[in-house]
């Protein structure tokens, strides 16, 4: 609009009439770029319509789920009834095959308990028990919990924060497990060491937190399905659910704030979170 502006009116002022002949050009390739960009950068609408469908499969999958661990606990009691039941038979008559044999069904039992409720606890809606909170203390809490984790995997930690005093009223519980596994994951992408840095900053109405890793990053392949239950690219799938970044995204929605992600392949990933520092109770 500038260029056309200049050659129209300002260019003609000075004498030079012939200009508005280049204008055609600059609108051509204003064009052009505006066209490349909504390519490479989507449309609004699809932003709106992905976050609906993220909303819409994780409220299927949380009824879904709560089915689905009703059912398979009413068959885990029959197991776990029998099993003791014939373990105490064996243990009778000493029969240590037998026994080793039930020991190890318990323990698949076990297992089967400890799976359900974990997929049960990421996708059961819970209801957000609003309190004052110090954000900077909810940061070192978090740290703490993962200080082995973190010493184990030689990972650095730097905190930067604006203001120490900064509060915010916000589900504790809910907030401390999604900075939870978000450094959960940043540390996993930083097997061989590196530094995780989390920096706590402030709008005039919003908290903001990013975790930023040097870490291998996310695929670009990868990254439209980040936030999709049951999606990961972690090789230990059998211990992951891939409903991590989905819980995150959910905590964050209802306290009406939002998740964002910065990467790059081989650099690193960054995740920013937001939320206001007051909420109606």
């Amino acid at each position: 609009m500038m260029f056309v502006l200049t050659n129209h009116y300002i260019l003609p002022s000075l004498g030079i009439k012939d200009g508005w002949q280049y204008s055609r050009w600059i609108i051509i390739f204003s064009f052009v770029v505006f066209i490349l960009s909504l390519f490479r950068h989507g449309f609004l609408r699809t932003r709106i319509r992905i976050e609906r469908q993220h909303i819409s499969s994780l409220q299927q999958l949380t009824s879904e789920a709560s089915m689905l661990n009703q059912a398979i606990r009413n068959d885990q009691g029959r197991i776990k009834w029998y099993g003791d039941k014939i373990k105490t038979y064996a243990m009778a008559t000493d029969q240590k095959v037998l026994e080793e044999d039930m020991n190890t069904i318990l323990y698949a039992y076990q297992r089967m308990q400890d799976t359900m409720s974990r997929i049960q606890q990421k996708t059961k809606e819970h209801d957000l028990h609003l309190e004052k909170n110090s954000v900077l203390d909810i940061v070192k809490h978090c740290l703490n919990r993962l200080k082995d984790h973190l010493h184990a995997s030689g990972v650095d930690i730097q905190i930067q924060c604006v203001d120490p005093s900064l509060v915010s009223w916000c589900d504790r519980l809910q907030i401390e497990e999604t900075l939870h596994n978000i450094i959960s994951n940043a540390i996993e992408a930083m097997p061989y060491g590196g530094v995780l840095t989390v920096q706590i900053d402030e709008s005039k109405k919003k908290v903001l937190l990013s975790i930023k890793d040097t870490g291998m990053g996310i695929p670009k392949k990868h990254l439209t399905r980040i936030l999709e239950p049951f999606f990961s690219t972690k090789l230990n799938s059998r211990e992951n659910f891939g409903l991590g970044l989905s819980f995150c995204y959910h905590v964050m929605k209802k306290h009406k704030g939002n998740i964002d992600f910065d990467t790059k392949e081989g650099e690193g990933t960054t995740v920013y979170l937001s939320f206001p520092k007051k909420m109606r109770r």
